[in-house]
């Protein structure tokens, strides 16, 4: 690891050419993760040739340490932005699905054929549930737009990876706090923090930028709890490291709420006043004692009362907490008992603490932005949603988040119940699980449109590919919670070919529908362009689109105890240990543990067959999710291949070399990796890393027997959490063998 770190620095600061007095300096936002960091970029003859840190950009000021801070990932630009493969003109399927064969259309026929063929799936199937969408969650404004552009033809289904990725998190938040707190540590302030306890996270791995402020923080003297299953980069640096048992952080958190209550180290005054349901709570959490959880964690009894002990009296502490304590049967009720650690112990929306996330004022924010405008989400459509009633606290009109199901969707397209479907910006081929159910459902389509940059994954399957921009070849506004700050993204270079924004491909696709009379919800979508859009979503903060790319920033003010003025968002006004909205849905208001069902302790009968315990979504430092994995990549030069963690007593036992090839078998499926022989991973448990395959492989390296897309041995059937049925990712049991 620390040689793969030489390397990776190395890469890192060279950062691309040496500048030249002719080059153009855009200042602008990098796009490589979600955290949008600032950067600027030189250009020369229409190519990103270096990047840097933006020294003006919020997240830089004040802080000498890091005048200019850009991140590995910030350098991809250089490589890929521009670089060859990219789609210049629409294209249409020549040959059978899949085949490869293309004819260039106009965009104008593009337009017209789609429309008449989405015409026709209405008059004979209706809108829902024979049109939907993959794409991005609506944290983006291309996925709030993608919504609202399949909302206007009557569909309210686009499948995402919400559930999957951060909404546990959030849901936990909000059925506990009633807002997004710990979400993707929007709102923990690090370097400010005496104690950071960070849990089913990796940052120095996977948000570089975060982890240079914990790092910061520690030089301040904070203390660092780590609890990973593996020894990651981010344990390295811990002052407490407990290697936790796969799938047991419910067991965990309520033994810490269990040491905390008992030894009343929780903020009485705090708990008093704003915290309903705490006698319930201590009654549940009294049943897990210390002694009673390792065994279920395999963190000794001692090592769960330091670190409770730790981060309830070192004040202020922060959380940071990731997907990993989700993606399982249990994953909101896990999520929600570490929202209620953050309130316990006071460290709520205070500063060093965990804060309360609040976007700049008469923002119309993404996340809220469609179930805080009802005149976009009618309740009839709504109703329609994949999994409203299944999951009525996910998907429909009296849910949370009125999301569709991405499981209940993914089971739709196998069943062939979908007949239209639009991709943009993202690679569910790669992003969902069951694969090879997917791409079986691909194949039952009678139409597929994908919006994209280049033509892979779900692109190869399409009746149409429509070429867009990049982010680098745009505008747009971010609104960052991490950096309290709404940035202006400027185009750096120009798209090739006729490649647009998919944002107003989406509006020249609802204009050619409602010229044919096929738009069931036109006030839904009443703008002309993305700039339009954007500036309606401006409209009541004083700003729009051009004044704020003329200005580039404009930070927003930060009040810390805001809830003493106005009471927490939730249906008591107070921070629920005890749920009433769960209550309401008919689920238990309290946390509690449940062994996840595939796993040597849920399923016994399987251990022999499948005798280690699986991690599934491990980030990689090189990589951010499914981004650039081409061969050429600068990611992978550096790593070529995807690497599996296996402890080296395992290897040994199987006969398995550093570096060799190593097949991975589920009750799913299997996939292939290469072996990372370490001691930084517990002997019978194995992780592998997500968003993986070979693009130089074609179909090959996205699905199929020597495939590493780690989907292949995922299955998308239950069990699922039963509050927003998120599908089944980990822990997983399996099989490592030789080739």
């Amino acid at each position: 690891m620390d040689e793969e770190r030489t390397l990776d620095t190395e890469v890192k600061d060279k950062g691309g050419q040496e500048a030249q007095a002719g080059d153009k300096v855009v200042q602008t936002i990098c796009h490589e993760c979600y955290n949008e960091c600032g950067i600027v970029m030189h250009v020369r003859d229409n190519k990103v040739v270096r990047v840097e840190g933006d020294p003006a950009h919020p997240f830089n000021a004040n802080r000498p340490n890091y005048p200019a801070y850009s991140c590995y990932k910030a350098q991809y630009p250089i490589f890929h932005v521009g670089a060859p493969g990219r789609v210049e003109h629409p294209l249409k399927r020549k040959g059978e699905r899949g085949s490869g064969e293309w004819e260039q259309i106009s965009w104008e026929q593009a337009i017209d054929e789609i429309a008449d063929r989405v015409v026709a799936i209405k008059e004979k199937h209706g809108p829902a549930p024979a049109l939907a969408a993959c794409g991005p969650h609506e944290w983006y404004d291309r996925g709030v737009f993608l919504s609202l552009f399949m909302r206007a033809m009557g569909s309210p289904n686009v499948m995402t990876i919400c559930e999957m990725c951060g909404g546990t998190t959030q849901m936990g938040d909000v059925l506990t706090v009633g807002e997004r707190f710990t979400r993707y540590a929007y709102g923990a302030e690090y370097e400010d923090s005496k104690c950071i306890f960070i849990i089913a996270s990796n940052p120095a791995a996977s948000f570089p930028n975060q982890w240079e402020r914990i790092l910061e923080g520690k030089s301040r003297g904070a203390k660092i709890i780590v609890v990973d299953p593996r020894k990651s980069e981010s344990a390295h640096e811990a002052d407490l490291y407990a290697p936790i048992r796969p799938g047991s952080d419910a067991a965990l958190g309520m033994a810490m709420c269990n040491v905390i209550i008992s030894e009343e180290l929780y903020d009485k005054e705090f708990v008093e006043k704003w915290c309903h349901g705490f006698e319930e709570f201590k009654e549940r959490t009294a049943q897990y004692t210390p002694e009673m959880a390792a065994e279920l964690t395999w963190v000794e009894a001692d090592t769960i009362r330091e670190m409770a002990r730790m981060y309830a009296t070192i004040k202020p502490a922060t959380m940071l907490r990731r997907i990993g304590t989700g993606q399982h049967t249990n994953s909101i009720q896990t999520a929600r008992i570490f929202s209620i650690l953050v309130a316990l112990t006071g460290n709520i929306d205070v500063e060093g603490g965990n804060l309360l996330i609040k976007d700049m004022g008469g923002l119309k924010a993404p996340t809220e932005f469609l179930y805080a405008h009802p005149e976009f989400a009618p309740p009839e459509l709504l109703a329609k949603q994949f999994g409203a009633e299944k999951y009525p606290l996910w998907c429909g009109p009296d849910s949370i988040q009125q999301l569709a199901s991405m499981v209940e969707g993914t089971r739709a397209i196998h069943r062939g119940d979908i007949k239209g479907l639009f991709v943009m910006d993202i690679h569910p081929m790669i992003s969902f699980p069951d694969t090879n159910k997917f791409v079986e459902g691909l194949m039952k389509l009678d139409l597929l449109v994908t919006l994209s940059p280049t033509i892979y994954d779900s692109a190869s399957y399409a009746d149409y590919v429509l070429p867009t921009t990049t982010k680098y070849e745009e505008a747009y506004v971010y609104v960052s919670q991490y950096h309290k700050t709404a940035t202006a993204s400027r185009a750096v270079i120009e798209p090739p070919g006729e490649a647009r924004n998919p944002i107003d491909t989406l509006i020249n696709i609802t204009q050619a529908l409602a010229k044919r009379g096929s738009i069931e919800y036109p006030e839904v979508l009443p703008w002309m362009d993305h700039e339009e859009f954007w500036n309606f979503r401006l409209e009541g903060s004083g700003l729009t689109m051009k004044g704020l790319l003329e200005k580039t920033h404009q930070n927003y003010p930060y009040e810390y105890k805001e809830y003493e003025k106005r009471g927490f968002d939730t249906p008591t006004g107070k921070v629920e240990l005890m749920s009433t909205v769960l209550e309401k849905f008919g689920q238990d208001p309290l946390p509690f543990h449940e062994e996840p069902p595939f796993t040597p302790h849920g399923r016994p009968d399987l251990a022999g067959e499948y005798p280690f315990v699986m991690l599934t979504g491990a980030r990689e430092f090189e990589m951010y999710e499914t981004h650039n994995k081409e061969e050429d990549s600068m990611a992978r030069q550096v790593v070529p291949f995807a690497k599996l963690w296996v402890h080296e007593d395992a290897a040994k036992e199987r006969g398995i070399e550093q570096g060799e090839e190593v097949t991975v078998k589920s009750p799913w499926g299997q996939c292939k990796m290469v072996a990372y022989v370490t001691d930084h991973i517990h002997p019978r448990v194995v992780s592998a890393p997500f968003g993986w395959y070979y693009p130089e492989r074609g179909e090959a390296g996205l699905f199929g027997d020597d495939s590493p897309n780690i989907n292949l041995a995922v299955g998308v059937d239950p069990p699922n959490d039963p509050n927003i049925g998120v599908a089944y990712l980990k822990p997983l049991m399996c099989d490592i063998i030789k080739g």
